[in-house]
């Protein structure tokens, strides 16, 4: 996801702000892709599986909470949480309006699931990852539409609408 979207973002790579926004988004991108793998690695070392059971099975005899941050920051930064949303209003602005559409509507909502999917392993600690996952909800949704409210560029309003959005999102999930 993403390699295939950075290329994306940098169609029109001829451009200096295209190129330096598609790099922003390569370089944050993996870095949610090591918090990824830091997380599978403690399951794996943990329960010697990388299947999503094993996960299931650590949180059923372990404390939730920490293993649960590596995986919500590592797939909040896909979806665009604050304060890991940086990409998001560099690479849609640079991206053309049709990959704009996409990365709102799609890319970042698969980060949204992969903490959907953590969510429903959770055994324990519900009250204070939903307390903490509020919170950055209510931040990151009052943070982007104050932000679109202000921005006249129709792809960078876009782009702090889609951080709002999940922001909401977040809201659900977190009182879920």
């Amino acid at each position: 996801m993403s390699i295939s979207s950075f290329l994306l973002v940098i169609f029109e790579h001829q451009k200096k702000a295209t190129l330096k926004a598609g790099i922003n988004y390569l370089v944050q991108m993996h870095i949610g892709v090591l918090f990824l793998v830091a997380a599978l690695i403690w399951v794996y070392y943990a329960e010697g599986s990388f299947e999503f059971s094993a996960i299931e099975k650590y949180y059923s005899s372990n404390p939730n909470l920490w293993l649960f941050v590596l995986f919500f920051v590592g797939f909040g930064i896909k979806a665009g949480f604050i304060p890991l949303h940086s990409w998001l209003p560099q690479a849609h602005p640079a991206a053309p309006s049709h990959i704009s559409g996409i990365m709102s509507g799609v890319i970042v909502k698969l980060g949204i699931y992969g903490i959907f999917r953590m969510i429903f392993f959770l055994k324990q600690d519900y009250t204070f990852i939903g307390e903490m996952l509020i919170t950055i909800s209510v931040l990151t949704g009052l943070y982007g539409i104050l932000n679109a409210a202000v921005h006249r560029d129709f792809k960078k309003m876009l782009a702090y609408c889609t951080i709002e959005n999940i922001g909401i999102i977040g809201i659900g999930l977190g009182i879920g």
